[in-house]
Parts: structure tokens; sequence; C-alpha cells
């Protein structure tokens, strides 16, 4: 997740890893029913329904271009948010093009980002395969940790 402005060193980092994984990724986008799904089976959450949650969602597509491309022509986001009881996280899905957006919790953002998977433009965006594939390697470091405890 980047939660600062890029630095030269990090741009660097990503186009190595951009370098080294690329050939072999391949499209593997999930929907967003598929992402909800996943964390309703995944976690324990509560719809909030609200206007102001689908807002969040709604306003984070429509207000970034990179987002916005993701909706079909002719359609519309629809979100479905929720809020876990643990750790008082909020989690908001698309139903119509697969975009999520996680408060509170880095983890659960990159297990959702590995989840998700990258589509054709993605694979194309030096950023996207870098943070995909940090995402998977925290997921897979994170599978380790647990089956030793």
């Amino acid at each position: 997740m980047l939660t600062q402005e890029a630095a030269a060193d990090m741009v660097e980092e990503w186009k190595k890893l951009y370098d080294e994984h690329r050939g072999f990724l391949y499209p593997n986008r999930k929907t967003g029913k598929e992402l909800d799904a996943y964390v309703r089976d995944k976690y324990e959450v509560h719809p909030i329904q609200t206007k102001e949650a689908d807002n969040v969602v709604i306003e984070n597509i429509m207000c970034n271009r990179v987002f916005k491309e993701k909706l079909p022509d002719n359609m519309q986001p629809c979100p479905i948010t929720y809020h876990t009881d643990e750790q008082k996280v909020f989690i908001g899905i698309d139903l119509v093009s697969g975009y999520f957006c996680v408060e509170g919790s880095e983890q659960i953002y990159d297990d959702l980002f590995a989840f998700r998977g990258l589509d054709e433009k993605d694979l194309n965006n030096v950023f996207m395969v870098a943070e995909y594939v940090k995402c998977i390697k925290k997921g897979k470091e994170k599978e380790v940790k647990d089956e030793k405890l």
C-alpha cells in the first residue's frame, strides 16, 4: 500500500520487481462479486448500510481516473461496505469494477490486493505489478509463520 509520495529509490525498486516478475504473470483479476465473497468468507465483517459509507467507495472511484477506467461503459459503481469487530477496519468494495479500499489494516489491504489480482492493463503498470508481487510475498511469509505456530 502506497501511503507516501513515491521517492526515486521506491520507483527503482518497483522497476526491479517489474522486470523480475512481469514475464511470469498473466491476467487474473477477480470481479467485485468474487472479492466480496472472499471478504465475507475470510473475515468476520458486518455490513455498513449508510449512504456515507457507500459514498466513500463511489467518490474514490469517480474522482480517480485510474479507478474510473475499470468501470464498464455506462455503468455506475455498486458499493458494499463492511466493518470488522476486532480491528474496527473499514472495507469498501465496488461490485461492478472490483475496486476496493481498506482503512485500518494494511494486512487486509495486502491480502485483498493479492487475491484480486491484475488485469491486462495493470500488468503494464510498473507500480501495480510491484505492489502485487510484494503483497503475494507478504501472504506467503504469513502462511509460513502461521504454520510454525
